[in-house]
C-alpha cells in the first residue's frame, strides 16, 4: 500500500505563506490587504484573488499586467516557503512519517494547485517522501503516483483535507482519508491505522 498525501493542512500549513505572498504583491501595487477580505477568498482561484484585490487599485491592469503579477506572487510565495521550512509543518509531521517508513509503506504526495514538491521542498520530511508528481492537475498527479509507485489504485490511500482531491482519488477507486484540518498526529495515525493493518 502507498500513503498519498494531500499535503495542506495535513503534513503543512502555509497558510501563512499564502497570504504573506498576496501581502506583498499588493502592496508592491500600492494597495494595502485587509486579512478579513482575503480570508473570503480561501478556496477562490488566484485569478479571482487578483482581481478582487485590484478593485482596491487607481488603475486598471492589462492581461499582460496581470499574468505578471501572478508570476511575481508566485515568485514571492517560494520565497516565503523557502525561508519558513520546517515552521510550515504541522505537530508531529516528522514522527508520522517516519512511523509509517518503519512499517514498510511508501509515501507519495500530490497538491492542487502546486507542484507538491514546491510545498515540501524546503522541509525536512522532503526525503520521507518517496514519490511526487510532477502534472498540473490532482487527476493527472493521482494517476501519475499510481504509474511511478507501480502500486494499484485499489493500494493507494489518499489523505487530504479537499473535498475535491477526495472525490478525484474515489473516482479512481483509491481509499480516501478526509481529515480535518490541522488534525494531531495521534489521531490522524489512528485513522490511518484503520487501513493500513
Amino acid at each position: 500500500m502507498i500513503v498519498i498525501f494531500d499535503p495542506e493542512g495535513v503534513l503543512i500549513d502555509t497558510e501563512s505563506c499564502r497570504f504573506g505572498s498576496w501581502e506583498r504583491m499588493a502592496l508592491e501595487q500600492g494597495i494595502v490587504l485587509d486579512k478579513t477580505f482575503f480570508n473570503q477568498f480561501h478556496d477562490a482561484s488566484d485569478d479571482k484573488i487578483l482581481q478582487a484585490i485590484l478593485r482596491g487599485s487607481h488603475r486598471s491592469y492589462s492581461v499582460p499586467e496581470k499574468m505578471a503579477l501572478l508570476t511575481r506572487r508566485g515568485d514571492i510565495f517560494d520565497e516565503l516557503l523557502e525561508s519558513a521550512g520546517d515552521s510550515i509543518l504541522l505537530p508531529d509531521t516528522t514522527e508520522l512519517l517516519q512511523e509509517l517508513r518503519r512499517y514498510g509503506y511508501k509515501m507519495a504526495a500530490v497538491a492542487a494547485p502546486v507542484l507538491p514538491g514546491r510545498l515540501l521542498g524546503h522541509t525536512t520530511v522532503r526525503r520521507l517522501i518517496e514519490f511526487y508528481s510532477r502534472m498540473d492537475i490532482i487527476p493527472e498527479q493521482l494517476e501519475d503516483i499510481c504509474e511511478k509507485s507501480g502500486v494499484p489504485a485499489s493500494e493507494c490511500l489518499v489523505v487530504t483535507v479537499s473535498d475535491y482531491t477526495a472525490k478525484e482519488a474515489e473516482a479512481r477507486g483509491m481509499h480516501t482519508e478526509l481529515c480535518e484540518r490541522g488534525m494531531t498526529w495521534l489521531r490522524l495515525w489512528e485513522r490511518l491505522s484503520e487501513f493500513i493493518n
